[in-house]
């Protein structure tokens, strides 16, 4: 039998104006119910792959300048084709914005594989940047491969990023293939763009 709400029994109040309290209390029910709904909604946005840029990010404002003159600006964007500028810059904002539209999650055995291969990628990364900062005169150094290690490492932590987001967050058409499809753009322009200055400064 359903229980009348205290409310309702108090005296003196009209039939509606008891309606009218009724009212009342069920929209602001619904209001914290949609306010709850929100700030649920914006914690799990919160959880996104952008997260995973943050260390790259970090490692490129942090030590950028330390690295030796070819990969200074100044240097590195001279003499280069304005098709490969274009496509180099294009692609790289795709490549790190789309990660605010992936869910970070690590649930399924493709997304605990895409976090080692982060992981291992983002350590193989950093280290080219060492070498390159703190033995530039080494025989690996001065390789084309030493050199363009900076530009070629990130493939890793890259696959690693497209397996861990392999979803986004509101309801469209996506597959991991997309972003990887970004992703590969990127470095070839990228790529290229690195062994043409190599090519300039041997």
């Amino acid at each position: 039998m359903a229980t009348i709400p205290t409310w309702y029994c108090a005296e003196g109040r009209t039939h509606s104006q008891k309606i009218t309290d009724c009212g009342y209390q069920l929209a602001e029910i619904a209001r914290q119910r949609k306010g709850n709904a929100v700030n649920l909604a914006w914690k799990q946005y919160l959880a996104n792959c952008m997260w995973l840029m943050v260390p790259v990010l970090f490692l490129n404002l942090v030590f950028a300048r330390q690295l030796p003159p070819a990969y200074q600006v100044k240097v590195f964007w001279q003499q280069i084709p304005m098709w490969i500028k274009l496509g180099e810059k294009c692609t790289r904002v795709l490549v790190f914005i789309l990660p605010l539209l992936l869910r970070l999650q690590i649930a399924t055995m493709r997304q605990q594989v895409g976090i080692w291969l982060y992981l291992i990628g983002l350590a193989s990364y950093a280290l080219s940047w060492a070498m390159q900062i703190h033995h530039p005169q080494s025989s690996w150094s001065r390789s084309r491969w030493g050199f363009m290690a900076p530009a070629y490492t990130p493939l890793t932590w890259l696959l690693g990023i497209t397996l861990v987001g392999d979803s986004v967050f509101f309801s469209a058409v996506y597959s991991p293939w997309m972003y990887l499809a970004c992703c590969l753009a990127f470095l070839a322009f990228h790529n290229t763009h690195a062994w043409m200055v190599y090519s300039r400064n041997r």
